[in-house]
C-alpha cells in the first residue's frame, strides 16, 4: 500500500502504516467517550496526523484534491432537504468523498493518497460540527 496512508475512526481509532500493512490501533471504544473526551482524543490527534502525513504523499492542489469540498465547505441545501438532519447531511458529504464502502465493506480504512490544505480542511469540517453539535 505504498504511496497512502489509511486512517480508521470507528469504532476505533486506527494509522496504517504507509509502507507495511501493519496497523496501529491508538483508541478503542469511542463511543463510550464524553464530548471532551472525544475533542481531546480524536479531533486533536487528527489535526496533527493530517498537517503531517508523509512526505511519499503528493501534495495536490485545490482544483485537483479528492478534498477539495472541504476547503470551502457548507452543508448541501439539497440533502439537508431530503435528509432532514444537519448531520445526516454531512454524512451524506462525506460518503461523496470518502465512498459509501467506506465504512460498510472491508475494514473501514479510509485511505488518504495526498496532502495538502484540502485534506488538513477535514479537521475544520469535523470540529466545527462537533461542537455545534
Amino acid at each position: 500500500m505504498f504511496g497512502s496512508w489509511g486512517i480508521n475512526f470507528l469504532p476505533s481509532l486506527c494509522l496504517l502504516e504507509p509502507w507495511t500493512t501493519q496497523k496501529w490501533t491508538i483508541l478503542t471504544d469511542v463511543s463510550s467517550f464524553s464530548h471532551d473526551d472525544f475533542q481531546c482524543l480524536i479531533l486533536d490527534r487528527l489535526k496533527p496526523l493530517l498537517e503531517n502525513l508523509p512526505r511519499q504523499l503528493p501534495i495536490k492542489s485545490a482544483a485537483d484534491s479528492a478534498f477539495a469540498p472541504f476547503l470551502f465547505f457548507q452543508i448541501d441545501s439539497d440533502l439537508l432537504e431530503k435528509t432532514g438532519y444537519e448531520v445526516s447531511a454531512l454524512s451524506e458529504q462525506l460518503k461523496r468523498v470518502f465512498g459509501w464502502q467506506a465504512r460498510t465493506t472491508g475494514d473501514g480504512i479510509i485511505t488518504i493518497a495526498e496532502r495538502g490544505p484540502a485534506v488538513c480542511a477535514l479537521y475544520k469540517v469535523l470540529s466545527e460540527f462537533w461542537e455545534h453539535y
